[in-house]
């Protein structure tokens, strides 16, 4: 994996990325016009983190060396690899992802009331499609790779409608050590075997848990709630509600499945499957009223 080297004086030059609403609680982003040192000819993001010591540090740097190694091999534009490491007074700071230029946060289209939830329905089935070629990596023996934090602040949209994954330094790569995920910390899943707990409450990625985030995201951008955070009574309650609803028996099934013991299934062919025009009554506070008001057994 190649290096670029910083003076201090040049790390206080970068001009810091402006990330919105998108969580960031380990890093800070800069950009990185590598053209005024010739290191490269492309902008490139400096991901600089503030923790860059210790156990945490070796078991990022382990996870986007082994990503390097096995990019071409990987071959998914929709996964931003890490592809430079940065050093600052013989110090490993972060490391540099490509620009995506004009790429907006998932999230804030998810939640953005103006735009069409058919269009949003459209980026969600790109999520599914990525999953099932990171499955097929998978069947190939190529890598053994779970995104492990998938969430909505860690996909970009581009200009072109692409879908691009980032915070690959978070994956999981089978050996190393499990970062902490966002969709991944409801103590109901401990319940079932499928969903592998360590002692310290952090949850062994696999293909069950990206399964298990990428439902949870459909169901939340339906909903406009937390349905990730109900128990598992509330959660079956108001996946039932849907059904009454017409969403579709295939999608239902994949919903239901996330506590079951049973294998979780990608929902993304079945994304037509939901009624767009019971939208409005799929939300989650409209789902409540009818249940306060008995609507709802």
């Amino acid at each position: 994996m190649n290096s670029i080297t910083l003076t201090k004086k040049q790390l206080n030059s970068l001009k810091r990325l402006d990330t919105g609403n998108a969580k960031n609680t380990e890093c800070e982003m800069y950009l990185l016009n590598n053209s005024n040192w010739k290191c490269t000819n492309n902008t490139l993001l400096l991901k600089k983190l503030y923790l860059n010591k210790g156990e945490v540090m070796a078991n990022k740097l382990f996870t986007v060396s082994l990503l390097n190694d096995k990019k071409k091999h990987i071959n998914m534009d929709e996964l931003v690899i890490p592809n430079n490491l940065v050093v600052v007074n013989n110090e490993i700071i972060g490391f540099t992802v490509p620009l995506i230029s004009d790429a907006k946060n998932l999230k804030t289209i998810l939640d953005d009331f103006k735009i069409e939830n058919s269009l949003k329905i459209y980026y969600l089935h790109k999520i599914g499609k990525i999953l099932k070629k990171i499955n097929s990596l998978h069947q190939k023996n190529i890598i053994n790779l779970t995104i492990g934090d998938l969430h909505e602040d860690n996909i970009l949209v581009t200009k072109d409608h692409d879908i691009k994954v980032v915070d690959l330094d978070s994956a999981y790569l089978g050996t190393n050590y499990p970062s902490s995920a966002f969709y991944l910390r409801n103590s109901e899943i401990e319940k079932f075997k499928k969903y592998k707990v360590n002692s310290f409450g952090v949850v062994y990625p696999n293909k069950n848990t990206d399964l298990l985030c990428y439902n949870s995201m459909i169901l939340n951008t339906i909903s406009r709630n937390r349905i990730d955070k109900l128990n598992i009574c509330d959660y079956f309650s108001y996946v039932n509600y849907l059904e009454t609803l017409g969403f579709g028996p295939d999608i239902i099934k994949s919903f239901r499945r996330i506590y079951t013991n049973g294998e979780n299934l990608n929902p993304t062919d079945y994304l037509d499957q939901i009624p767009e025009e019971r939208m409005g009554e799929a939300l989650y506070k409209v789902y409540e009223l009818k249940k306060q008001k008995g609507r709802i057994k």
